[in-house]
């Protein structure tokens, strides 16, 4: 919340948002839930079950909102965090 009034500018990627506006506490939180959801996720991907496929598109388009987040704030993204309940 500070990076905009010392910098004139706001954070566009959210791990230096993570770390500018939340603190340590809150950028460790961050990158923990990331990297949880992703190496939890990825045990799901090759087990056989019937709603497999709908798996992958869940579990591709939460690694995509992760890219896209070294671009655009995705914080407030509730859907985002949809996502990752559903991964």
């Amino acid at each position: 919340l500070e990076f905009g009034y010392i910098f004139t500018e706001d954070t566009h990627n959210i791990f230096v948002k993570a770390l500018m506006d939340y603190g340590w506490i809150g950028f460790v939180s961050l990158v923990t839930l990331f990297v949880w959801t992703l190496v939890a996720g990825f045990k799901l991907l090759f087990r056989q079950r019937p709603w497999l496929p709908y798996y992958q598109i869940a579990y591709v388009v939460f690694v995509g909102h992760m890219l896209i987040g070294n671009v655009i704030d995705i914080d407030h993204w509730r859907h985002f965090y949809l996502m990752m309940g559903i991964v």
